[in-house]
């Protein structure tokens, strides 16, 4: 009977550690999911905008056509202010990589990143007018040129907003 005890005993701490591990792994995910999928929203200028400040991706290797098939990033930008104004979409990569990296900016532009002007604050990737109590929603997507020597390269973005007065 001891034997028996001692065996179920044995049995329900495994089982307890199981569920523990199984936990934390699952605590683990959630946390990688909800960092990747932040939005923050914060006004600059009487401009809202709403997006991910901070991306972190894994490009891959790809031509324009599967590029244009990949995850995307958001932006919506709304202009608060009794008269239009002019606003930068500026993306500033964190490596040196950026003769490699394509990106598409609403399904439309695809050009390599150092294709794009670039001033203190990174690469000016739109500069466009937005009309008082208008709302706009951008989206990026990025990916390496398919002719790379590299396949995949993990690589950390940070997109900026400025508001230019006129």
């Amino acid at each position: 009977m001891k034997i028996l005890n001692a065996s179920i005993k044995s049995y329900v701490i495994s089982g307890i550690i199981f569920i523990i591990f199984c936990i934390i792994i699952a605590v683990f995910i959630s946390i990688k999911i909800y960092e990747n999928n932040i939005h923050k929203t914060y006004v600059i200028n009487n401009f809202t905008v709403d997006l991910n400040p901070n991306i972190s991706s894994k490009l891959e290797k790809l031509s324009d056509l599967d590029g244009l098939k990949s995850k995307q990033y958001d932006i919506n930008i709304t202009n608060n202010n009794d008269v239009a104004k002019k606003y930068q979409i500026l993306l500033s990569p964190l490596c040196n990589e950026e003769g490699l990296i394509r990106l598409s900016l609403d399904n439309r532009i695809i050009k390599t990143l150092k294709d794009f002007e670039k001033n203190s604050d990174g690469y000016i990737l739109l500069e466009n007018n937005l009309d008082s109590s208008y709302s706009i929603l951008h989206n990026i997507k990025l990916w390496l040129d398919k002719n790379s020597n590299i396949d995949k390269l993990k690589v950390d973005f940070n997109i900026k907003i400025n508001v230019i007065d006129e």
